[in-house]
């Protein structure tokens, strides 16, 4: 008796799931048809109203990730090892070296916003753990973020890097005595 009521119970949720499931199967349906119809109706305005998604969407599949930054800065400082000290740009060393030293020390930050990443610096290492590390009134506060934002990733690239970096073999501080008789 017992076997058959619980057999009976089973039998009576299975059916009600198939149930579940075909009527959540014909309103897809539905809606697949009724979105078809409005694409052949209006196809500028479903292009439109696509759009912001399909963007959305790349935006999220080429936001850069923590190892990347890495890699860039590494490459970067490698770049600036290749150029002689007397032609280098001196604000694209400062930089690097200064990015280079955050995360020497563990200070670099990343967060993730899904459409694109943020680095920061903190004033302490992710390790650290005394009590001015944690308390919350001795931190920055959200104000004070911009002024320690280091770089900003979008579409898998680090856009205040590679700012930085775009004329790192040019140092417009150099003397150029030695050429001026060439232009006198």
């Amino acid at each position: 008796r017992i076997l058959s009521a619980t057999k009976s119970f089973f039998s009576r949720i299975n059916q009600s799931v198939k149930d579940a499931l075909i009527r959540t199967a014909n309103d897809y349906k539905a809606v697949a048809q009724e979105s078809a119809e409005n694409i052949k109706k209006r196809p500028i305005r479903s292009i439109v109203n696509t759009m912001p998604f399909v963007a959305a969407f790349y935006f999220y599949k080429t936001a850069p990730k923590e190892q990347s930054y890495l890699d860039s800065v590494v490459e970067a400082s490698n770049d600036l090892l290749l150029v002689g000290e007397h032609i280098r740009n001196p604000n694209s060393d400062k930089h690097v070296q200064k990015i280079m030293w955050y995360s020497a020390r563990g200070m670099l930050r990343y967060f993730n916003l899904k459409l694109f990443t943020v680095v920061y610096y903190s004033d302490y290492s992710e390790e650290e753990r005394t009590y001015l590390s944690q308390c919350k009134y001795t931190n920055p506060t959200w104000t004070e973020l911009p002024s320690r934002i280091v770089d900003i990733g979008i579409l898998n690239h680090w856009w205040r890097l590679r700012w930085v970096m775009t004329d790192f073999d040019v140092n417009f501080n150099e003397n150029s005595k030695e050429f001026d008789h060439l232009y006198n």
